[in-house]
């Protein structure tokens, strides 16, 4: 660990606020509670950040390292379909990450030192030139840091390390206190590890604060009058926490903002935003009672056993359930999933199993589709889109619907679900699982009452930077080549974002440097990574 002086060496330094949102953040900063991210805003640059479909953490941290689209990295959810071929999946990974090229791996080529802490998705760690530390997705209990002793350091710091406060347990559904506790205690690991990366010799730092998401999806309730699950009761008792959440958050920025020198640039962004979740959608249930799908009848008993033996261990032994559920997710414990009820040799189309909440329909393959007469599958999706209209113009609800080519391009497009939808603007959950109502209008679950929007943050302060000035447009695919750029690096022709040069103050060198493309040849890359790996395996 190098001493305080190394800070000077700190260049750039990127926070990133999962789920941040403006509807937060501009209220609580006009009333004088967040004067850090205040300062920033005013004296700098700042304006909504747009995120990917769907505006989920799964897709939406690798695109903001990569400055690539879902359909170049092939992440389109936590779970992907692995081959068009089937509808087999994996969760991702840093090696799809890895895979597209971030933005650190570029820098760390380039010989400038390179922190990434916390980073979702970013398991396992690998080696770069500097510190790697995944976040969501990886466990502590785990090898989660580059180098491996850099862990040591963290629980040296700050004890028992945590990554995640799973909002969603049942040991929070009537424990409020118990969730702002946690939430407290994390956001108290990420300030001492803040402190103890501001002690590396690092010229950039990435460091992503979780807590911000958690917080929103458990606690909308308590500060959105509108919010169908909102009592003045509630809102009495528990939004000063969430307000003290955000201030500890703003706490860690004016550390950062403190414990920098005048050369460092910050860069605050978001990899979606928030808003009220209102009400629940059960695709596989719609697609069943409009004869898109059939179920297995001799697995649907199986699969009410399985609940109910869940639920009771979850009752006698909370924490025998928790070890459970880990073993299941790990593959050590194998349990008959959602999609087992299907009949894939009668259906036409299903939901598969995602972690996004927006709505995803795959239909079967062809040669299902030809047996009942679907010789052209558009024919289907025509259908199936139409009738989805019509359910949701009865509902009374808003649907917008998209095809993978309307949103996505890249080699990987093709393992994207034939559907794509969203319902009153996010503000609907669609679920694959099965449920007796197709409709719940409110969503029957009171903690999931905060949902994720597209629009995210961006916020830019610092010597290089304007000041007071609100920008339109940003897209969560500009953030790595404007990174690239601020080093003096190429930009490569392959990313979808583009340089967000208009941040920069006149005179300053980001400004006045010209900006350089970088051919890519995909082929070239490909074989590169195929030597790599076998160099690694030790085949070659």
């Amino acid at each position: 660990m190098e001493g305080v002086g190394k800070r000077k060496m700190i260049k750039l330094l990127i926070i990133g606020l999962d789920g941040a949102t403006f509807r937060v953040i501009n209220p609580l900063s006009d009333e004088g509670k967040l004067p850090t991210l205040k300062k920033l805003i005013t004296n700098g640059v700042h304006g909504t950040l747009e995120s990917t479909f769907p505006p989920v953490t799964g897709p939406a941290w690798p695109a903001l390292a990569t400055g690539k689209n879902p359909g170049k990295t092939g992440v389109f959810d936590f779970l992907n379909r692995i081959s068009s071929d089937g509808f087999e999946t994996k969760a991702v990974s840093s090696s799809e990450i890895r895979k597209a090229k971030p933005y650190w791996d570029y820098l760390s080529h380039a010989g400038i030192k390179t922190g990434v802490v916390n980073y979702p998705c970013l398991y396992p760690p690998y080696k770069i030139n500097g510190i790697m530390v995944s976040g969501l997705g990886s466990d502590p209990r785990d090898d989660i840091s580059y180098p491996k002793e850099f862990k040591q350091l963290l629980i040296e710091n700050c004890g028992n390390y945590r990554i995640v406060v799973p909002w969603h347990d049942p040991l929070y559904t009537e424990n409020p206190s118990l969730f702002v506790e946690h939430i407290f205690d994390l956001i108290e690991i990420n300030y001492k590890t803040m402190q103890l990366l501001l002690k590396q010799d690092l010229e950039v730092i990435t460091f992503v604060i979780s807590a911000s998401d958690f917080t929103q999806h458990y606690m909308w309730r308590y500060i959105d009058p509108t919010h169908p699950y909102y009592s003045e009761e509630g809102a009495e008792k528990y939004k000063p926490a969430f307000v003290q959440i955000w201030q500890r958050i703003d706490k860690i920025i004016s550390l950062v903002v403190k414990a920098t020198s005048q050369k460092t640039n910050i860069l605050i962004v978001s990899d979606h935003g928030f808003g009220p979740h209102r009400s629940s959608f059960y695709t596989n249930s719609w697609l069943e009672k409009e004869g898109y799908l059939k179920k297995r009848s001799e697995l649907i008993k199986l699969r009410q056993l399985q609940r109910a033996v869940a639920n009771l261990i979850r009752k006698i032994s909370p924490a025998l359930h928790d070890k459970l559920i880990k073993a299941v997710q790990s593959g050590r414990v194998h349990s008959i999933p959602v999609t087992a009820e299907v009949d894939f040799k009668r259906s036409l189309a299903f939901a598969p199993v995602n972690a996004s909440l927006v709505g995803k329909i795959c239909l079967n393959e062809p040669a299902i589709l030809s047996s009942r007469g679907y010789h052209d599958s558009n024919v289907l999706k025509d259908e199936i889109i139409e009738k989805l209209k019509k359910t949701c113009s009865n509902l009374g609800v808003s649907v917008r619907v998209y095809s993978p080519d309307e949103l996505y391009l890249g080699e990987y497009v093709n393992l994207a679900p034939n559907i794509l939808f969203e319902i009153d603007d996010f503000e609907c959950s669609i679920y694959f699982g099965f449920n007796k109502e197709v409709y719940q209008k409110p969503s029957p679950n009171p903690v999931y009452s905060g949902a994720h929007k597209k629009e995210g943050v961006f916020i830019a302060y610092g010597p290089d930077i304007k000041e007071e000035v609100q920008i339109q447009g940003a897209k969560i695919y500009d953030i790595a080549p404007t990174i690239l750029h601020m080093f003096g690096l190429s930009v490569p022709d392959d990313m979808d974002g583009r340089l967000l040069k208009e941040i920069f103050k006149e005179g300053s060198e980001p400004a006045q440097r010209a900006v350089r493309y970088q051919a890519v040849d995909m082929e070239r890359e490909k074989v590169k990574d195929q030597i790599k790996k076998l160099k690694e395996s030790g085949r070659l």
